[in-house]
């Protein structure tokens, strides 16, 4: 959980820091090592600001994109062999289901306000100065 002064953590970063883990197992299981190192940046990132950038947010984005199954029906992309080693009828497939649906939520809340132009959006998606 994030330690923020007044409460002025964004929504993807409360979201993010509320279910860490969550994402962490989800980002090995459809991307490997990789992805989950970039949750794990992610996080690192998200923990250390009191914005959310431009990059973080596009580095969500990518997460989003990876748990909503984008690139699995690609053979030439290594979520495809991530993708066909998953068993459907394990209860981590409705978690994922569930981390993706929060950080799209997480996602839209910061998206819906203009970045300043330092590509900044502060707590509850308030541009910062």
């Amino acid at each position: 959980m994030f330690d923020y002064p007044q409460g002025n953590a964004t929504g993807l970063q409360l979201f993010v820091g509320e279910n860490i883990n969550g994402l962490l197992s989800a980002a090995f299981l459809l991307g490997g090592k990789r992805r989950a190192e970039q949750v794990s940046r992610l996080f690192a990132d998200l923990q250390s600001c009191t914005v959310v950038t431009r990059r973080m947010r596009a580095e969500a984005e990518s997460v989003l994109r990876l748990l909503c199954l984008e690139n699995v029906h690609d053979p030439d992309r290594p979520e495809a062999g991530f993708f066909a080693s998953l068993d459907p009828c394990q209860p981590y497939v409705e978690d994922i289901c569930l981390l993706a649906d929060g950080l799209l939520d997480a996602l839209n809340t910061i998206n819906n306000v203009r970045p300043t132009e330092a590509g900044e959006v502060g707590a509850a998606g308030k541009e910062t100065s």
